[in-house]
């Protein structure tokens, strides 16, 4: 299925994005099958009861935001305001398309830009090794894809 690859390529964009943020980021993508409703699937994903809340795609994207703009990729790094807009509106715009590239996959008459127009549900309590935790989720036909931005205590 060409979605599991999309979602196994957005993995590798956020593996890259970690390493350049630094050693206590955790970043990456997962495909799963709906084969259960929303709490069920938080529970599995965390072990336990997730808390998770609807978000709209501007609140995540700054949540990313957040946590990609670190080492390597901090603000002081970049040579101008006009290099960090470029680079802060790429990434997220590459972050965007792999999602709408899963949900054309899956549904060629499906919406192409799910974080845009579907229905995004965030993590709301984070993980007991995190600084800070970015977790979300989108249901595209009959699957769930999650991205995760973890900054892990060591």
């Amino acid at each position: 299925m060409n979605a599991e690859k999309y979602v196994f390529e957005l993995h590798g964009y956020l593996k890259a994005l970690q390493r350049l943020c630094g050693t206590n980021y955790a970043f990456g993508a997962r495909f799963y099958s709906k084969k259960e409703d929303l709490d069920t699937f938080g529970q599995k994903i965390s072990e336990k009861k997730l808390k998770y809340e609807e978000a709209d795609h501007v609140s995540i994207f700054k949540n990313i935001e957040s946590m990609v703009f670190n080492g390597f990729l901090a603000k002081e790094h970049v040579p101008n305001e006009r290099a960090w807009n470029y680079l802060t509106k790429v990434i997220i715009e590459d972050i965007n398309e792999y999602f709408g590239l899963v949900s054309l996959a899956l549904n060629e008459d499906g919406i192409f830009h799910p974080l845009l127009n579907g229905i995004i549900y965030k993590n709301i309590a984070p993980f007991e090794k995190d600084k800070a935790s970015l977790i979300f989720w989108i249901e595209i036909e009959q699957h769930y894809v999650l991205a995760y931005f973890r900054n892990i205590n060591r």
